[in-house]
């Protein structure tokens, strides 16, 4: 039930990479990444939070069709990656560090199970994505120094968020019976 902390400082090509075989698991405790570079090849899980945290600034990418996309300038934390993570939350990057995050892909965190944080001092970014959130929270940070736009032009698709904070906040819908649903606060900084 404690703690699991992995630390890959440097430049390492490949940072931290948990194979394919066996589990990382903590009943209750948080687990926590702090790297440049993340392979996630295993089941991790945990009752607690997964903070995967970029120990410099750069570019984030979440939930791409494309698994191990990561390099120099990019962290990216692909959908079969997010699959293979249980937790209460997952948190992904930090407001102490900038570069940005794109949502690359829908999000479906009523079958993931677990509420997501998605935090950066850059802006984050995301068009023509769907949120499912269920009964889960979608919060969104960028402290006072990052804008969030979300848009969608879909029809028939809602455009779903709990809590955003960011300097300048755009959620935008465009298509035919397409909705904004903000089931918390919405706070411009």
């Amino acid at each position: 039930s404690g703690q699991i902390s992995l630390t890959a400082l440097g430049t390492s090509t490949l940072g931290t990479y948990l194979g394919s075989l066996g589990t990382f698991q903590s009943t209750n405790g948080n687990i926590i990444f702090n790297n440049n570079r993340l392979r996630l090849n295993m089941a991790i899980s945990t009752a607690g939070t997964v903070s995967i945290l970029p120990t410099s600034s750069k570019a984030i990418q979440v939930g791409g069709a494309t698994d191990a996309n990561d390099s120099a300038s990019l962290l990216d934390i692909s959908s079969q990656e997010l699959a293979r993570i249980t937790a209460g939350t997952v948190t992904i990057g930090s407001t102490g560090t900038s570069g940005g995050i794109t949502i690359a892909g829908d999000l479906d965190l009523n079958t993931r199970g677990y509420n997501l944080n998605l935090n950066n001092a850059g802006n984050i970014t995301s068009s023509e994505r769907v949120f499912t959130l269920g009964s889960k929270q979608f919060n969104l940070d960028t402290s006072t120094t990052g804008d969030i736009n979300l848009s969608n032009t879909l029809d028939n698709k809602a455009l779903s968020v709990t809590n955003v904070t960011g300097r300048n906040v755009t959620l935008q819908t465009t298509g035919d019976n397409s909705d904004i649903h903000v089931y918390g606060n919405v706070t411009s900084t």
